[in-house]
Formats: C-alpha cells, sequence, structure tokens
C-alpha cells in the first residue's frame, strides 16, 4: 500500500492513465481465456452474420438476404475489421456452426480478434473515466477508483461477448468526456466532437436519442440562459444527424417515411416494442401461455421482412394488435405486475450481479465461494452508491450525464443487465466515494468538511 501511495504520489497524469490502460488490458485478456471461450449470445449470431458480409463486400445483409435495416450499423462495422484482420493472417470467413446452446462448433478466429479489440476498448474506457473523475476529485482518489475500477468485474466481463455494449459504453464515455472539455475550455471544436460522439452512439444503439433531452439541459445549466445554450445545442444535434445521415438516408430510400426517425432508421420500431410488451402483460395475466407469445412475437417480428416490419408499424397494423390485448387486461396504472417488473429492473440497474453464461442461482450452487467473491463486493459497492450519490451528486454535475440520463429511465431501457453498462462506472464511483466517506466518518471520526478535504 505504501509502494502504491509513492508511486501515485510521484507519478505524472499520463503514467497514470498508462497504468491504467496496462492493467485493464491484462485483467481483461485474463477473463477472455476463462470465460466464453467456446460459446456465444444468440444476438451475436446475428452480428456475427452481419459483419461477415460486410467485410466480403456483400453489403450491410444477412443470412443471403437483401438490405438489412433490424439492427443497427455501428456494432456490426466495427467486428467487420476483426474479420480484415483475421484475413491477414490467411484465415477464411465462415457462416457460424452453433449447437442448440450456442457453442461454436467451427473455427472462428475473427471472435478471438473481436474479444482482443473489445478489451482494448475497454481499456481506453477505463482511462477515459480517470480523466473525467480526475477534474472533480483530487489526483489519489481518482487514481485509486480508477484503479479499483479496472478490475470491476461486471463492467469488465462484457468484452467476452459479442454484443454492442462494450462498443457503446465506451463511445458513452467518449462522448462525455468531450461535453466535458466544452464546459472547461467553451470550445465548438468539443461541441462538434460531442455530436459526432453522440451520433456513433445512436448508430450503434438507438435508444442513445434520449440524450436528446438531457444534452440540451445540461448545456442550459451550463450557459445559465436557454438562449444561450441554443447555439451549441443545435450545433451538437446537426452534427449527430450529420454523422448518422448514411445509415437514416439509406433507410429512407428503402421506406420513404419520416417516422423512420422514431427508431433511427431500424425496422425495430417504438409499436413493436409496444406490442411485445402487450404479449408480455397478456402472457402474465393468463390470456395467452408463454409458447404462444413466443410464437407471436417471432411471427409478427423475427420472421417478418424489414418492408412487413415498417409497414405494419406505420399504417396501425401492430398498433391495433397491442391495443386489442391491452383492452382485455385493463391494467390499472399501479399494479403487482408493474410493481414486479419495474423492481426487477432497478436491481438490474443498480445491482449488476448476473454472472453470464452461468445463471446465477446454477453458480451460487455450484460453486458458493466464487459466486461470493465475485458479487458480495458488487452488492457492497451498489448499497454505499446510495451513500455517495447523496452526499457528492452535486459536485460531479460536469460529469453527470451518462448516469443522469439512463439511471431514471431503468423502466425502460433495463431489461437487460447489460443495457446499463455505460452507467456502470458512475455507480461504481458513487459506490466508491460512499465507502470512503463511510469509512472516515464512523471509523476515523472525521466530520463532513475534513473528508471533503481529502476529495476535492
Amino acid at each position: 500500500m505504501k509502494n502504491l501511495k509513492l508511486t501515485l504520489k510521484t507519478s505524472s497524469k499520463f503514467q497514470i492513465c498508462i497504468y491504467i490502460f496496462l492493467l485493464a488490458f491484462v485483467f481483461r485478456i485474463f477473463i477472455i481465456n476463462i470465460y466464453h471461450t467456446d460459446t456465444i449470445a444468440p444476438d451475436g449470431t446475428v452480428y456475427h452474420e452481419i459483419a461477415r458480409n460486410f467485410s466480403e463486400g456483400l453489403g450491410y445483409t444477412v443470412y443471403g438476404g437483401g438490405d438489412f435495416f433490424f439492427r443497427e450499423p455501428g456494432y456490426p462495422i466495427f467486428l467487420s475489421l476483426s474479420f480484415n484482420i483475421s484475413k491477414l493472417f490467411g484465415n477464411k470467413t465462415e457462416q457460424l456452426s452453433i449447437d442448440k446452446n450456442f457453442k461454436i462448433l467451427n473455427n472462428a478466429p475473427e471472435i478471438a480478434i473481436a474479444k482482443y479489440m473489445q478489451a482494448l476498448l475497454d481499456s481506453l474506457a477505463c482511462v477515459l473515466f480517470f480523466l473525467l473523475i480526475s477534474n472533480i476529485l483530487n489526483f489519489k482518489y481518482a487514481s485509486l477508483i480508477a484503479i479499483a475500477f479496472c478490475f470491476y468485474y461486471p463492467y469488465a466481463i462484457h468484452v467476452t461477448n459479442i454484443l454492442r455494449e462494450t462498443l457503446q459504453s465506451f463511445l458513452t464515455l467518449a462522448m462525455c468526456y468531450a461535453l466535458l472539455r466544452y464546459f472547461i475550455f467553451d470550445k465548438t471544436k468539443y461541441l462538434i466532437l460531442t455530436g459526432v460522439l453522440w451520433g456513433l452512439l445512436n448508430l450503434t444503439f438507438q435508444a442513445n436519442v434520449i440524450f436528446a433531452v438531457s444534452i440540451p439541459i445540461f448545456i442550459w445549466i451550463y450557459k445559465k440562459r436557454f438562449i444561450k445554450a441554443l447555439i451549441p445545442t443545435v450545433i451538437v444535434g446537426m452534427v449527430m444527424l450529420l454523422t448518422a445521415s448514411p445509415w437514416l438516408i439509406r433507410t429512407y430510400q428503402h421506406y420513404p417515411d419520416i417516422r423512420i426517425l422514431k427508431s433511427f432508421g431500424t425496422s425495430f420500431t417504438p409499436e413493436y416494442r409496444d406490442y411485445y410488451s402487450s404479449l408480455v402483460k397478456a402472457e402474465y395475466y393468463g390470456l395467452i401461455s408463454k409458447e404462444q407469445m413466443d410464437s407471436s412475437y417471432i411471427a409478427d417480428l423475427r420472421d417478418g421482412t424489414d418492408n412487413e416490419l415498417f409497414k405494419h408499424s406505420y399504417d396501425g397494423t401492430i398498433s391495433k394488435r397491442a391495443d386489442s390485448l391491452n383492452a382485455l387486461i385493463n391494467e390499472p396504472f399501479i399494479s403487482r405486475r408493474k410493481i414486479e417488473q419495474y423492481s426487477i429492473y432497478f436491481y438490474k440497474a443498480w445491482f449488476p450481479t448476473k454472472i453470464f453464461s452461468i445463471g446465477t442461482k446454477e453458480l451460487i450452487k455450484n460453486s458458493p465461494l466464487l459466486a461470493a467473491l465475485l458479487m458480495l463486493p458488487v452488492i457492497i459497492i451498489s448499497l454505499f452508491a446510495f451513500i455517495g450519490l447523496i452526499k457528492y451528486y452535486p459536485r460531479f454535475f460536469k460529469i453527470n450525464i451518462v448516469f443522469t440520463t439512463l439511471i431514471p429511465v431503468f423502466y425502460i431501457i433495463a431489461t437487460e443487465y447489460r443495457r446499463m453498462l455505460p452507467a456502470l462506472p458512475f455507480l461504481f464511483l458513487y459506490g466508491m466515494l460512499g465507502i470512503i466517506y463511510f469509512y472516515y466518518k464512523y471509523f476515523k471520526g472525521y466530520d463532513n468538511n475534513s473528508i471533503n478535504e481529502l476529495f476535492f
């Protein structure tokens, strides 16, 4: 510990960034080689096929079909780089062969390459996290918290999945850092960079359009006057749209309806999301079975062409189906189902304890000690995050846009643990602040001012 303190005391900010990157990268390489080594997530198979076709010059297509619009292009295009790298070493690109448990049966070196690419990206995300918090915290505590974050298992584990969340989280932190630079230096170039990164974020996951609410608000608070915030907000918005315009124009040419903007050019529209919610509700209340729910979802969404998905979304077909199911249920505004559902969503948003590929219950049963080692620190950090949030939220206004945007909408986006990945660095931050505050307050007897002097 003394050696660590001495290292921090004598190191520059650049050196700490190098240490953080190396520690994070080594930890992620370790995880990659022991976890998910021969399996792939169901969605990952689709991303793999799109990326394979793209790298082969077949365009943005899937399984030999025509133009594809169901998935945003950001992650598949990123993933296609792994195919190109693999081909440099003389490897051929093949369609994945998997069994019913999604175990990969054929040789797919591009997947290993993609995981190492994600490890690099995630390590850079750890550096960005340090750069963000070091603008608020003093150097010592910013360094300690960022170094600890390198080994935060729920965040690092995502590099083992062929899924978009690692890319999304990196872009989110990068956008947050660009906006912070604007707040500090008031330079238009940082607004442009914010807009570009936001555009790339939307091309990775359409739910990031929600920043259209928070970015203007944060700029407004920073500028203190609405009129002064107007031009910077317009600049960010216009640059974002320009960045995403090739994809949006492509979709519009395929299906010329301005309403494609609602789903940011994808055929997975808000109408289909509402329809799926109505199916889940109907299954909960016993109107349909789980098998009927799944078959309806597959028939109406998974098996439909992109043209059919757009058409049925905009001509009212899908909305009518959802309305019919909802009318049969007539669920009150506050219901047991909603309380159960949103409680689960909040747990997923605040307590990221899911262990991928092995169910948590199974892990606890088969390896209780390992489960405790992995999950107990996560639960402790998440619990203390309530204290850190209450005590220090205003102090971190300049970097709070990601946490402030994503956490309040957990009831929409926290359907899976991975959806909240971009908010986890800030949850970790507040958890560590809460732990340090609790230690100095109740074990060392410091008053609040003395603790603040430690941090800031």
